[in-house]
């Protein structure tokens, strides 16, 4: 089982963004929603009910330690979750291959960072905490109170991007409908009743956030089936709304073989998790290319594992075959 402790990796990846960010070489910058927030000195309690409130809340330790720390701060505040990120991430490898991913695995990582502003770092942190946690309700190896520590934490941090948010939720609830499915866990009533008492008001703010966010980028592009034809412009969608008639309705014949995959993924035949995950990552990314992004880290894990284990007569009882 992989450890939970912030590893050697994690260190040395924010002493790093410590560096690169101290010394100008990259800055993290803050999105339009929240700096205009911060800018109009709005504090968070004044948008409770509002849908941009746990972005800010997420993005609000940051502006205040660019207040102390001009031009530095919030550089230095995502540097914190690009650390964790790598220490996830590293988390994530053990789980699926057992060993640490490669260097060439490393250098794409680290260089998808580069690029991002501070949304797409905090972003990643939220699934790759989604990912592990996932794995982790699929081996049984994850305690009732920690996974809804885990699963909190990382739909709070989606929030940052409401495809991202959406993408982890479904995730994570997948994800723990299978697992309660196949290992109900056992507990004393008054743990149960206790963990039901701090469960049941966070599943009922995530629940009403999911469908606050659907709607309100439903109603921003056009509203209905529209907003949703709409919303395909800004991922891999784009493709699907150029493609001809005719290959349209190929794609449409071919509806029933999906049906079916979907049955099967239900009905005890399931694709495996990693997989899994990265169809999550890759269908959400029709509505988003910042979505599709989510994508690359699973899809590093599944090249490592099968790069890995290309030599392989078998797949060792304990490991975890993707």
């Amino acid at each position: 089982m992989a450890s939970s402790k912030l590893p050697a990796d994690g260190i040395v990846a924010l002493l790093a963004a410590t560096f690169l960010t101290g010394f100008g070489l990259k800055t993290f910058e803050a999105w339009p929603q929240v700096l205009d927030l911060w800018q109009a000195e709005v504090h968070p309690i004044l948008l409770i009910g509002h849908p941009h409130l746990f972005r800010y809340l997420v993005a609000y330790p940051g502006f205040m330690l660019e207040a102390y720390l001009p031009s530095l701060g919030f550089s230095l505040y995502v540097g914190l979750f690009f650390a964790a990120n790598v220490a996830l991430w590293r988390k994530l490898s053990l789980l699926v291959c057992e060993r640490k991913p490669p260097v060439w695995a490393w250098a794409v990582f680290l260089a998808a960072h580069l690029a991002m502003n501070g949304r797409g770092v905090i972003a990643w942190t939220a699934w790759l905490l989604c990912a592990c946690t996932c794995l982790e309700m699929s081996r049984g190896e994850i305690q009732a109170g920690r996974k809804l520590v885990a699963m909190a934490s990382a739909s709070l941090l989606a929030a940052v991007s409401t495809g991202v948010f959406m993408v982890t939720v479904s995730a994570l609830t997948y994800f723990h409908w299978k697992a309660s499915r196949a290992r109900p866990q056992r507990m004393s009533r008054l743990k149960r009743y206790t963990l039901y008492l701090v469960a049941i008001p966070v599943v009922f703010v995530m629940a009403n956030y999911f469908a606050t966010a659907l709607t309100k980028n439903l109603d921003f592009y056009g509203g209905g089936l529209t907003g949703a034809l709409n919303m395909l412009e800004h991922g891999l969608g784009v493709f699907l709304l150029g493609l001809s008639t005719s290959i349209l309705l190929v794609l449409t014949a071919l509806t029933p073989l999906l049906a079916v995959a979907v049955l099967l993924m239900i009905s005890g035949r399931p694709m495996r998790p990693a997989p899994t995950l990265l169809a999550f990552a890759i269908g959400g990314g029709l509505f988003g290319f910042t979505v599709l992004t989510l994508a690359i880290p699973i899809a590093l894990i599944c090249f490592q594992y099968r790069a890995a284990n290309r030599s392989r007569k078998f797949i060792k009882p304990g490991g975890f075959a993707i």
